[in-house]
């Protein structure tokens, strides 16, 4: 009797630790599987948010400054359409002011005569890229070509899109800082008062 009570006692604790190493094992797999898909969503992420636009499709446009105007708050503005045979990217709308302030040089340009300002423009649509990006801080509001159609009038922008904000830091990199989806005909509204809100956020 004693023999089997301890053979059926040794029976038991085998079982238990085969379904104990079992459920350990799924645990572990699923552990490890949850990770890899965390892992494997952040860096499609990071790929995704770093391969949209290239810089050289920013710097494509940013090259030709011909149309960049100076406006008030201290800032230039500088709008380039797309086109399929110039823009890869879409309607961007970029807004420049000095590193130095864009209030600051609002008042440096107030201070000037008409000739004087105009001759400032010059200057700054004539500098080379390097030289650009050195004195000047760089936003874009992008609307990707998806939403961009092409009629036999030419290309023109859907009613439901999303709009993006982008900004140049100083290593040369371009990273998403905010965006806005209009899904209904009557957004677009909300988009301009979104647009204003985000652009007094950065322009100082």
């Amino acid at each position: 009797m004693l023999r089997i009570c301890f053979f059926l006692f040794t029976l038991f604790l085998l079982i238990s630790c085969k379904k104990t190493s079992n459920n350990l094992e799924l645990v572990t797999a699923k552990k490890d599987s949850t990770i890899a898909e965390v892992n494997a969503g952040t860096v499609g992420h990071i790929e995704t948010q770093k391969l949209k636009y290239s810089k050289e499709d920013f710097d494509f446009v940013l090259k030709e400054r011909e149309d960049a105007n100076w406006h008030p708050n201290g800032v230039l503005v500088m709008k380039c359409n797309y086109l399929p045979n110039y823009n890869d990217i879409g309607n961007i709308l970029f807004y420049i002011f000095s590193k130095s302030g864009a209030l600051k040089w609002q008042e440096k340009m107030d201070s000037f005569t008409e000739a004087a300002a105009d001759k400032e423009l010059e200057r700054i649509k004539k500098l080379s890229l390097d030289e650009f990006k050195k004195e000047f801080e760089v936003y874009a509001f992008i609307i990707d070509k998806q939403y961009i159609e092409d009629t036999p009038e030419g290309p023109y922008q859907k009613d439901i899109y999303k709009k993006e904000l982008y900004h140049r830091n100083d290593n040369d990199v371009w990273k998403k800082v905010d965006s806005f989806e209009v899904k209904e005909r009557n957004d677009f509204i909300i988009e301009r008062e979104w647009s204003k809100k985000k652009l007094a956020e950065v322009i100082k």
